[in-house]
């Protein structure tokens, strides 16, 4: 017996960060995988986006266009949810008080051919990926001046990714892991540069405690 299985997915476009948001709240209980893209606009964020539909994979293409997270944190993404960034800039987010300037991730997450830039957290200046998240960032994607305390790109506490001509430059943190604190498992490969990160204390690239595998 064939049985032929077409999985519907849903394409939506928005053009400013209101329309992002009207069309993201309804998905967190839809059916059907999702590609959001951003038409030319102006994504200026008034809040946060939280992702905790486990049922769908959710992709925002970003079409080129850039948010300004406008001191607040852009992304928290829950346990066992899917989303995909592409072809976006994330800039200007903030968590001072806590972990993950742009991004706080917890699920899978893909990140591809984008631009982190200039964010800022106590833990994890661009991204904060906890325990059971899984990150994989690709395609020329650039992860810079981003600081935070500890992990001035990227704190690690699950597993990373990192490939396919990624760059992370002029990173920045006031104690450890300049561009990356890793305290589980991150593979770096395939073209990928780090370079002109900088900490005070520990590991200007990289920190890595002991017992974790890079």
């Amino acid at each position: 017996i064939l049985i032929n299985m077409t999985v519907r997915r849903l394409k939506k476009t928005v053009n400013n960060w209101t329309t992002l948001n009207e069309t993201i709240n309804p998905l967190k209980t839809a059916p059907e995988n999702t590609t959001i893209k951003l038409n030319p606009g102006t994504y200026t964020a008034e809040g946060r986006i939280d992702w905790e539909n486990r049922n769908i994979i959710l992709t925002i293409d970003g079409n080129g266009q850039t948010i300004n997270a406008n001191q607040h944190q852009a992304f928290y993404i829950q346990s066992g949810t899917t989303v995909i960034l592409k072809n976006i800039t994330v800039t200007n987010a903030t968590k001072n008080d806590g972990y993950g300037g742009a991004i706080y991730n917890r699920g899978n997450l893909t990140i591809t051919n984008t631009t982190l830039n200039n964010n800022t957290a106590n833990i994890g200046g661009a991204i904060y990926n906890d325990y059971g998240g899984t990150i994989t960032i690709s395609n020329h994607t650039t992860l810079q001046y981003n600081t935070a305390n500890s992990g001035g790109a990227i704190y690690n506490g699950g597993t990373i990714t990192i490939t396919n001509h990624t760059t992370l430059q002029h990173n920045t943190a006031t104690s450890d892991g300049g561009a990356i604190e890793n305290w589980v498992t991150i593979t770096i490969t395939n073209h990928t540069t780090l370079q002109y990160n900088t900490a005070t204390r520990y590991g200007g690239a990289i920190d890595n405690w002991v017992g974790n595998t890079i």
